[in-house]
């Protein structure tokens, strides 16, 4: 006599679903894994980039001038170059541990560089402080990695007036 029965018993599809639902959480898991990860770096490199934006700009104008001349008060810092560059940093009205830079040119232009904390490592005590030839800046910029946690990047870099002239 043939087996008429045809479908799946209770228990076999219990042990299906479960199963299904077991590759699910863990194909959920890795996606949501790999999406922390991809906001992680991709905060990283946009810290990275103003940090170094600021930094190289920087470093290519006072390559080129003689003379850096400084003034400053608490909340701003100008960085007058002989060659007709001006920097501008001005404490950010939102996050006061933040500065914007801001960049002018020879024809006056200016460019908003962004906003990075800044310490002056090798500032002078008084302002305003003529025939700078070096400065030593430390530059960061915060982030939230893929764990969640606040990180900075950081660069220390001196800028140097040329000799060439």
């Amino acid at each position: 006599m043939p087996n008429r029965e045809k479908g799946l018993t209770l228990l076999e599809t219990l042990a299906s679903l479960t199963i299904s639902l077991m590759l699910l959480g863990i194909l959920f898991t890795l996606v949501l894994s790999l999406l922390k990860q991809q906001n992680g770096t991709t905060n990283y490199n946009a810290a990275k980039q103003t940090v170094l934006l600021i930094s190289d700009t920087l470093s290519a104008k006072v390559k080129e001038a003689t003379v850096v001349n400084a003034d400053w008060t608490a909340a701003s810092f100008n960085f007058q170059l002989d060659t007709g560059n001006v920097f501008t940093m001005t404490q950010n009205a939102a996050d006061p541990s933040l500065w914007d830079v801001v960049v002018q040119d020879t024809s006056g232009n200016r460019v908003a560089l962004g906003s990075v904390g800044f310490c002056w490592e090798n500032r002078p005590q008084v302002s305003p402080a003529n025939s700078l030839n070096h400065l030593v800046f430390t530059f960061w910029q915060t982030y939230v990695d893929d764990t969640g946690k606040t990180q900075r990047y950081i660069l220390t870099a001196g800028y140097h007036t040329s000799v060439v002239h």
